[in-house]
């Protein structure tokens, strides 16, 4: 693998570097006409921003779809898209927040979430009393429950982003298990 050590700039820590090892790697299949040397690995993991490789992939495929090329783009267009597709959690939360608010509003609490609804928007909304809750929310009371929202959405994309689920983890799924095993044990005493 291409060695590259650890650099920093103003956007703070860069790909480490496993994950540009990946990422260079992938260039090198994906475009067998364009090399690489420990000289571009360092400019890629200088320039580019603290992402995984998957994301940085996804933005060449991205660019590359709207004007195929033999080589890769350079690493600040990939880097600007990069930038411009990727939003914090934080961002990601309120946008859909004000959506939510926005369908309760023009449909009435009644009204239901879109089909394409993301898994973490779901949840997030019936962890603060779902679509009906915000509906019967009186105008001074919707900052608090949207931060309740935002908060509870950062924290299923924080438990996406590890591959967990938030309700069953560690502790809590062996204890589920336990107590699975003994209630299952009983039954079996009863019968």
């Amino acid at each position: 693998m291409i060695g590259t050590g650890t650099y920093y700039c103003q956007l703070g820590v860069q790909m480490r570097n496993e994950e540009t090892n990946k990422f260079i790697v992938w260039l090198m299949g994906a475009f067998p006409a364009w090399k690489a040397d420990k000289g571009v690995a360092a400019v890629w993991a200088s320039e580019m921003p603290d992402v995984t490789a998957e994301v940085a992939i996804k933005a060449v495929r991205g660019l590359q779809g709207n004007s195929p090329s033999p080589f890769p783009q350079g690493v600040f267009e990939i880097k600007a898209a990069i930038l411009g597709n990727v939003k914090s959690p934080l961002v990601d939360a309120k946008e859909t927040w004000q959506k939510i608010v926005g369908i309760v509003r023009r449909y009435g609490k009644d009204s239901g979430l879109p089909e394409k609804t993301r898994d973490k928007t779901r949840k997030s909304l019936n962890a603060i009393g779902g679509m009906m809750t915000v509906g019967n929310c009186s105008e001074s009371q919707l900052p608090w429950l949207e931060k309740e929202f935002v908060n509870m959405f950062c924290e299923y994309s924080r438990v996406e982003k590890q591959g967990e689920t938030l309700a069953l983890t560690g502790r809590t799924r062996e204890a589920l298990e336990t107590e699975e095993a003994e209630a299952n044990e009983l039954i079996g005493n009863v019968n």
